[in-house]
């Protein structure tokens, strides 16, 4: 699909729509949109049109590997897809991971203009570890490598991820300077516009995308609408771990919850 003069790769999942709702991943930092095809199959199979996607730069979507010129892009390319999405379904629902989930606040943030968020494991701050480079002249970093390690330990308990050809195995610090400091810049600036229903999924177990970070964004947000659920035993990458089938009830019962109510 062409979106603002790029090539971005999406999948659609629209076999039985019966719910006339449609919900659009975002995917994290390094991986592509090949983790999300079970959770995508899964609403397919419940009625709801489901979209897969690699951002910029990521998967086998266009753009330089590992680099954003600006995250201001990630939002356009999103917006872009709700709005096609908006066309297909009565309904939207936003879905955003780690990375994924930060591009999803922010966009929302901005527009408000969805019936519904999901956000799991992302940073809505600085993360702790590189928080003192807000004050360094982080420009002078932008063309720094970093590689992707697809077997943390962190990430999930039994890993038996396959890296292939289009996951990315390296990234530049221009990436985290747009997303990790820009983006959380402004984010931070607008996070009391965020005024709509709210799904919030965290871990006790995960040390990348820690329930610190659903707490702050809870506590800050305007939505009359929101819920902090916490796991106890997945590690990161929500989606692929031991308790994948508890979010993907917990997911669908908190939307098609709000789809009733929006019918009486």
């Amino acid at each position: 699909m062409i979106l603002n003069d790029h090539f971005i790769n999406v999948e659609i999942y629209n076999k039985n729509i019966t719910k006339d709702t449609t919900l659009i991943f975002t995917h994290g930092l390094g991986e592509y949109s090949k983790s999300y095809v079970e959770v995508a199959e899964f609403f397919e199979n419940n009625g709801f049109q489901a979209i897969i996607y690699d951002i910029r730069g990521h998967g086998k979507s266009e753009g330089k590997r590992g680099y954003i010129k600006s995250y201001n892009d990630f939002i356009d390319d999103l917006d872009s897809l709700v709005r096609y999405a908006y066309k297909t379904t009565k309904k939207v629902f936003l879905v955003g991971h780690s990375m994924g989930g930060l591009i999803t606040n922010l966009y929302q943030s901005l527009n408000n203009n969805v019936d519904g968020v999901i956000i799991t494991a992302s940073p809505t701050t600085y993360l702790q570890n590189i928080q003192k480079l807000r004050y360094f002249p982080r420009f002078l970093l932008n063309k720094k490598k970093f590689k992707t390690n697809f077997y943390d330990e962190k990430l999930v308990h039994d890993n038996n991820y396959v890296v292939d050809g289009y996951d990315l195995t390296q990234f530049y610090f221009k990436l985290i300077n747009e997303m990790l400091f820009k983006g959380i810049a402004k984010l931070n600036k607008n996070m009391h516009n965020f005024n709509r229903k709210v799904l919030l999924i965290y871990s006790k177990n995960d040390k990348l995308g820690p329930v610190s970070y659903g707490k702050h964004f809870y506590d800050n947000i305007n939505s009359e609408d929101k819920e902090l659920f916490i796991l106890e035993n997945s590690k990161h990458n929500l989606f692929n771990d031991i308790e994948k089938e508890v979010v993907f009830n917990k997911m669908i019962d908190w939307i098609e919850e709000r789809l009733w109510k929006n019918m009486y």
